[in-house]
């Protein structure tokens, strides 16, 4: 009887409709109506400040510091106890369109319809409405609520400069800016993009106005600030340093309303620091001054695949940047610093070899190989020895370098012999002629072998001859990264933990340091597609998590004095 009684007891305390279940429910719904009813206070302000109304950027700004909207607009999922509140239940009433007339540059009367303005040149089509000459400010950005075609841009006698055709102007709440010399331009829509083709309903639905930076029209897509609040889209495993812009900055991007076929940005980038922007390609960036104004279109050339500089040390009056492009993944899209701009300055201009296989390999002047990355982190003369699909132990497969020793091609990858002046080599790294590539006056030897094949005497052969060959040199041992075909296999993974254990073992015999690549790097099968291009090589992202393993050791390395 007492046991039933005690399970009676218990089930009235924590069972499905148990007090405490009840209890937390309440707590729950107690939740979920208090966030309604901040909601509400706040549309009863926004009212009362408009005389009765709201209007939908007012209510949806509103809702936005609450949570997220669903894409239908009907779910509100609040930041706080994860809520899902439909929208109505909030708000049912009427929300005003956005009044813009007091913005608007458009001589709505002066529409010309059925004509197409083309490289200044007029012609009819009837698919096309043109503006007329519209006055306007150079180096300015403006927005317009209507896709736009073709812009024409004039100078101040009303003579034609040039025009931007589609692009980037051609998707709605796209901004641009005009050019420094245009005083003014023809702006030509498209007919169907409208409802209907009548005039009046045309001239009622056309603004032009100027794009102000705290009034932006924009859907937000990884956001960078973690002190925010504001959950985002980025994952924090890509980040190698600060992303944070500044104590109060976003990272935004405004898309075209019908779709992610290109998008534009203003974002505030900390000065001097390398960084690059993830998910888009046919990258445009504009330097912009605290009012917008433009100052520097950055050309290709001063930025590539690896990073790009807001360099204000070039251009002082910089505050914004203007970055526009096509939407490669939309959910990719957002900002990674690499790596501060300059490193010890003991090590400027010290000769630093990287010496390995592929995951090595690359020209002695890029900037994209972690080596890159690493040279230019610390101003060093690099100089790449890394040689695909090569080992440490004694292979009989040739290589093809440069009288200097720089690679060009390797019968291990099924080249031919080059028509260029060339030398021909044993490819293994523990082979005298690969050693002569090192130079005799090497500062400084990252030593990356063993992915394809070592053992304990080759590998002790390859830093006997490395000392040898550059005597002054300090060497670095790096260890073996990770590879996803060791999850695939036992063998395998029990194999490469053997070579991970010889290399450790050796260094530390020689009082060398060693770089553990796989713990530092902490890329495993969890992240290994964002960082990884294949089941043994890394992206850039990967690159660079290996340029920081070593700029960080070699940092230690100044500091224990083991480099001068």
């Amino acid at each position: 009887m007492l046991i039933i009684l005690a399970g009676v007891s218990i089930n009235m305390i924590v069972g499905e409709n148990g007090i405490i279940t009840q209890a937390q429910t309440v707590k729950k719904e107690n939740g979920r109506a208090e966030i309604i009813e901040k909601i509400q206070l706040e549309i009863a302000d926004k009212q009362a400040e408009n005389l009765g109304t709201i209007n939908k950027d007012e209510f949806y700004e509103i809702l936005g510091k609450y949570g997220t909207v669903s894409a239908d607009e009907t779910i509100l999922t609040t930041y706080e106890g994860n809520h899902k509140i439909v929208i109505a239940d909030i708000y049912s009433g009427t929300l005003a369109d956005v009044e813009r007339k007091s913005n608007n540059l458009v001589d709505l009367s002066t529409l010309k319809y059925g004509i197409a303005t083309y490289a200044g040149n007029e012609s009819s089509n009837e698919q096309y409405i043109s503006t007329d000459k519209i006055e306007i400010e150079g180096s300015t950005s403006y927005i317009s609520n209507r896709r736009i075609q073709t812009i024409n841009y004039y100078d101040e006698n009303g003579t034609y400069i040039s025009m931007d055709n589609g692009g980037a102007y051609n998707e709605i709440n796209q901004g641009f800016t005009t050019p420094k010399d245009s005083k003014y331009m023809v702006i030509s829509f498209r007919n169907a993009n409208y409802p209907t083709i009548t005039n009046e309903k045309n001239m009622e639905s056309v603004w032009l106005g100027k794009r102000e930076i705290n009034n932006m029209v924009y859907e937000p897509y990884g956001i960078v600030n973690y002190e925010s609040g504001i959950p985002n889209k980025l994952n924090k495993d890509r980040i190698f340093y600060d992303t944070v812009l500044n104590s109060n900055s976003t990272f935004q991007y405004a898309i075209e309303a019908h779709g992610t076929v290109r998008n534009l940005a203003f974002i505030e980038p900390l000065p001097n620091i390398p960084f690059y922007i993830n998910g888009l390609e046919g990258l445009k960036l504009t330097m912009l001054d605290e009012n917008l104004q433009e100052i520097h279109l950055m050309s290709s050339d001063e930025y590539d695949n690896s990073y790009i500089v807001f360099d204000t040390n070039k251009y002082p009056n910089a505050k914004y940047l203007k970055v526009t492009g096509l939407i490669a993944d939309k959910e990719m899209i957002q900002m990674e610093y690499y790596y501060p701009t300059t490193g010890e300055n003991v090590l400027d201009n010290k000769i630093v070899v990287g010496y390995g296989d592929s995951l090595t390999q690359g020209s002695s002047t890029s900037k994209t190989t972690w080596l890159g990355k690493v040279a230019q982190y610390y101003n060093i003369q690099q100089v790449n020895r890394g040689i695909g699909g090569t080992t440490v132990t004694a292979d009989t497969r040739t290589a093809w370098v440069t009288p200097e020793g720089e690679l060009l091609a390797t019968e291990i990858a099924g080249d031919s012999e080059p028509t260029e002046e060339h030398i021909t080599i044993n490819s293994s790294m523990s082979h005298d002629e690969r050693i002569a590539t090192i130079p005799e006056n090497a500062d400084i030897v990252l030593f990356f072998g063993g992915t394809n094949g070592m053992d304990e005497e080759s590998y002790r052969i390859t830093l006997d001859k490395i000392k040898t060959r550059a005597p002054n040199a300090k060497i670095i041992c790096m260890n073996i990264t990770y590879r996803q075909t060791e999850d695939e296999e036992e063998s395998i993974a029990t194999d490469y933990e053997n070579r991970r254990n010889i290399i450790t073992q050796i260094a530390n015999e020689y009082g060398y340091p060693v770089i553990q690549l796989k713990e530092l790097m902490e890329v495993n099968s969890s992240n290994a597609s964002q960082y990884m291009s294949d089941k043994v090589h890394f992206n850039d992202a990967g690159k660079t998590k290996i340029a920081i393993a070593v700029i960080n050791e070699l940092k230690q390395c100044i500091e224990e004095g083991y480099i001068q």
